[in-house]
């Protein structure tokens, strides 16, 4: 009926639920996750849309949040039997947890030149797609139509050194004491932004992202991002609920500021700057740098002035429903030659089980 890894996706969403039931501690949820196991088991699409719903319910509530985050948690340690990560390792890890936790970014060491060489030319190599239609073509094809350009996603998995970067303890222990449980790669994109006249638009306005129940992104810059050629701009700390509650009790008509946050998927510095009152911070460096963001804070790509920009972006959530439908591939086939082979393997399998086949 569904395809076999969606089943794999549909099992951790039956245990999940099946142990929320089981435990009145986890008792508000129990009216917005039903049991599946003692019905029809839906669609892992109809999971989604039913995950999604109650992440809207409950994104504003850190109490809700942390009961849920701490719900995976035990699953996945306590009834899956996965190793809990250990803390991020040191000098730099504890100090990295509390900057993601207060500021809501931080900043990794810088990678070597050879790997980023490595990365960059292989995604330069690679067809884009363009930003409407989704079709394949060149990069200087759409360079001249687009303002940005999305590398697929299948060619940016078999991109050298990635998954031995995102797996590394520098970088999973620090996600994984930043969610509260055991990390999914939830999505990896890598895209071009253009140096071309226009405006700024889309993702190049300040927004919020709400991947999952808990998630962040790691960034790495693949080009040299100054002022002039799109740096990642975000506004310190607005990932906090506290500083989103006080900006609404200043504001004149808070219930329109509750309107604007939330609806209005783009928005302008103006309006950032008179609701909030927070310096954004311009994220520039040489290839190579790299920062860990919980985008759920207000942020932007600020459009390439001077340059284009090329980066990679991986996110990790503690659930899949957010993720999008990506059939997972099998190491060894055409196309996954630079593929580390440690992603698929305990106990990484398990962090990346959206992408290869096998993974529990």
């Amino acid at each position: 009926m569904f395809p076999a890894y969606e089943i794999e996706r549909i099992k951790w969403y039956a245990g999940l639920h099946a142990f929320l039931h089981a435990h009145d501690q986890f008792k508000p949820f129990h009216d917005k996750l039903p049991d599946i196991t003692r019905g029809e088991i839906p669609s892992f699409r109809d999971l989604t849309i039913l995950h999604h719903n109650v992440l809207k319910q409950i994104f504003a509530n850190p109490a809700l949040t942390e009961l849920f985050c701490r719900a995976v948690d035990y699953y996945n340690r306590e009834i899956l039997k996965q190793p809990q990560l250990p803390p991020p390792p040191e000098p730099g890890g504890a100090e990295n947890l509390h900057t993601m936790r207060e500021q809501g970014y931080t900043f990794l060491p810088q990678l070597d030149e050879d790997r980023i060489r490595d990365m960059r030319d292989y995604l330069s190599a690679q067809p884009v797609l363009d930003h409407k239609t989704r079709t394949e073509m060149h990069i200087e094809e759409a360079r001249q139509h687009n303002h940005v350009a999305t590398i697929p996603e299948r060619q940016v998995i078999n991109c050298p050194h990635l998954f031995e970067i995102l797996l590394s303890p520098e970088v999973i222990n620090l996600v994984g004491a930043t969610l509260g449980a055991t990390p999914v790669l939830i999505n990896l994109a890598s895209w071009w932004s253009f140096a071309r006249p226009g405006e700024a638009r889309e993702a190049q306005l300040f927004h919020m992202d709400v991947d999952d129940y808990r998630f962040c992104k790691l960034f790495i810059y693949l080009t040299d991002v100054d002022e002039e050629t799109g740096p990642h701009t975000y506004v310190p700390t607005t990932h906090r609920l506290d500083v989103i509650e006080a900006a609404q009790a200043r504001a004149r008509d808070p219930s329109a500021f509750v309107k604007w946050y939330v609806e209005s998927l783009r928005k302008t510095d103006e309006e950032v700057a008179h609701h909030f009152g927070i310096e954004p911070v311009k994220i520039t460096g040489p290839a190579g740098s790299r920062m860990l963001v919980n985008t759920f804070g207000l942020h932007k790509g600020t459009k390439p002035e001077r340059a284009d920009r090329l980066l990679c972006q991986a996110t990790f959530g503690i659930t899949t429903a957010q993720s999008h439908f990506f059939e997972p591939i099998t190491p060894g086939q055409p196309g996954t030659e630079n593929i580390w082979s440690g992603a698929i393997r305990p106990p990484h399998n398990f962090v990346t089980r959206l992408y290869f086949q096998g993974g529990s």
